[in-house]
């Protein structure tokens, strides 16, 4: 069974293959426990309270050079999340960014929201989503040269990852009002 547009990889969660992925990574002292303790309260906090009161987004955004164990250590933080969640019913999924990506934002935008009203939604039915979006500035890298759009890359940075939230907050409202029960999300 192939994944649906937009998803690279899909699996349960815990997962055995992503267990060295969060000691192989070397982080200064406490960051490990720091990513996994913000994870868990966005997690677990987020569903128990109103926004307005603890305005947690979901989303954990790793930034750093290229080749330096980004992906291998949001794939070991979702495997630990996981871990913490007894009983729970966790599917990890990693998007595929390049299949988001368009010339026109509208197309853009469009993908998007198909991926998480609907594809992640439907892959998530029975448990919590652990989301994964690799490659983040492809999201805006796909557009034509925001400089002649007269666009800041930085704001265009800003727009898809606003993007994304808003995304992440209409999964949730979605799959609760259609589906009788809330789901957890987390965007590593």
């Amino acid at each position: 069974m192939g994944n649906p547009d937009g998803i690279a990889r899909r699996c349960r969660l815990p997962n055995d293959e992503f267990g060295p992925a969060w000691t192989s990574i070397k982080l200064a002292d406490g960051v490990h426990d720091r990513l996994l303790a913000q994870s868990l309260l966005s997690f677990i906090i987020r569903q128990k309270l109103p926004f307005e009161a603890a305005p947690l987004h979901g989303l954990i955004l790793l930034k750093a050079p290229p080749g330096t164990g980004k992906t291998t250590l949001g794939r070991g933080l979702a495997n630990q999340v996981a871990k913490q969640l007894p009983g729970a019913k966790c599917t990890f999924i990693e998007v595929d960014p390049h299949a988001l990506t368009s010339s026109a934002l509208g197309r853009s935008q469009q993908a998007v929201a198909k991926l998480f009203e609907q594809t992640i939604p439907e892959l998530a039915m029975d448990g919590a989503a652990l989301v994964l979006i690799d490659e983040l500035e492809s999201g805006y890298r796909g557009f034509t040269d925001c400089r002649e759009a007269g666009i800041s890359p930085t704001l265009q940075q800003l727009r898809v990852s606003n993007l994304l939230s808003v995304s992440c907050a209409a999964v949730k409202n979605r799959a609760a009002a259609h589906r009788g029960h809330a789901w957890r999300l987390g965007v590593l």
